[in-house]
């Protein structure tokens, strides 16, 4: 059986990361149209995290939590460690739910990203992800060496379910970097953008994609009531990997498919 991970995803990290990734500008599809192979990161499935949008509970949650904060670095700690300690019976809820119908959206991702590139005549090569960087915006690339030019960096920065207005519905926020090799050796960052879906958030900017919010992928109650829905949630996040992976094969190499 398949081990789930949890994870609580605050909304500070995540306003960082966006911030982070507004900087980058489009691929230059001339830039790249000679491309005949690229390597690739294989997605990992990610830490399920919970974003709770109940305003009256986060209300009680975010004024409790900011009095420590107010203290200073002790507070914070303090405040983290309650914010992630009241939100626990969440996660676990959703990590229940998926292990009863695992989603494997990160094969579904990797697979449909490799079959969108090949249908525009590149070969891809696969890689296993290094380490994490410290500030979690991506993987330590230091000292990968890869036979490509290019190479795709895919993070799962976020891979769960938000709740807000009665409903549950995925979260799944996927982060890419397009990367590449000088004769050196080493690999430096030409370009990266966002690529995801959340119900709630409505980000946008030259490096984002945002997946157009469907009711399809809403379900009734808390996330501790997602069980209850079967295979749906699943699904549900299974669909929206597929699209990401479309969507990021359009942005990091701007080819067009062969005809």
């Amino acid at each position: 059986m398949r081990t789930v991970k949890l994870a609580l995803l605050t909304v500070t990290t995540s306003v960082l990361l966006f911030a982070t990734g507004c900087t980058s500008v489009a691929v230059n599809p001339s830039a790249v149209e000679s491309v005949k192979a690229v390597t690739i990161t294989r997605l990992a499935l990610p830490e399920y995290s919970y974003m709770g949008r109940d305003m009256e509970a986060s209300a009680k949650r975010v004024g409790v939590v900011g009095g420590y904060y107010a203290l200073g670095v002790f507070g914070l700690a303090v405040g983290d460690a309650i914010r992630v300690k009241s939100e626990q019976p969440y996660r676990e809820a959703i990590g229940a739910a998926l292990s009863a119908n695992p989603p494997a959206f990160d094969a579904v991702l990797n697979a449909k990203l490799e079959r969108t590139l090949q249908d525009r005549g590149i070969q891809v090569l696969w890689i296993d992800a290094p380490a994490k960087l410290g500030d979690n915006s991506g993987y330590d690339m230091a000292g990968v060496d890869i036979t490509t030019e290019y190479l795709i960096e895919i993070f799962p920065f976020a891979a769960g379910f938000s709740y807000e207005n009665s409903a549950s519905s995925p979260h799944l926020d996927i982060r890419w970097r397009l990367m590449k090799r000088y004769p050196n050796g080493k690999l430096i960052e030409t370009n990266r953008g966002t690529v995801f879906y959340d119900a709630v958030s409505n980000i946008g900017n030259l490096s984002s994609v945002q997946i157009p919010k469907s009711a399809e992928y809403a379900f009734p109650g808390q996330v501790t009531d997602l069980a209850k829905h079967g295979e749906k949630p699943a699904a549900a996040m299974r669909a929206l990997a597929e699209q990401i992976a479309v969507h990021t094969a359009e942005r990091a190499l701007p080819i067009a498919p062969k005809k």
